[in-house]
């Protein structure tokens, strides 16, 4: 793992796209992505969801740096379960 850079900065890179046509992709200020590489700021929902496309690569990745061969919703409580479900059927139906 690379603790110098984020996870959607390197998700960036590996896709081969500068911070200005990523956030021309995603109709939002550069400095507004600069500031999501920095650690700043809230990514929407919607957002992530763009950039999970975009960069073909998953939500651990740009949010934690992390690639995990799957979940384990064992450990998950009613709320976080609830919040995974409809992450999918988004996902699903955006396809």
């Amino acid at each position: 793992m690379n603790f110098n850079k984020s996870g959607l900065k390197i998700a960036r890179e590996k896709a081969n796209l500068d911070s200005l046509e990523l956030a021309s992709l995603l109709k939002i200020e550069k400095s507004v992505l600069d500031g999501w590489e920095a650690g700043g700021g809230t990514i929407t929902l919607d957002n992530l969801l763009k950039l999970m496309s975009i960069l073909n690569t998953s939500a651990e990745m740009i949010l934690f740096n992390e690639s995990r061969s799957g979940l384990n919703v064992e450990s998950l409580n009613t709320e976080q379960l609830d919040i995974v479900l409809k992450l999918y059927f988004m996902m699903k139906n955006n396809k």
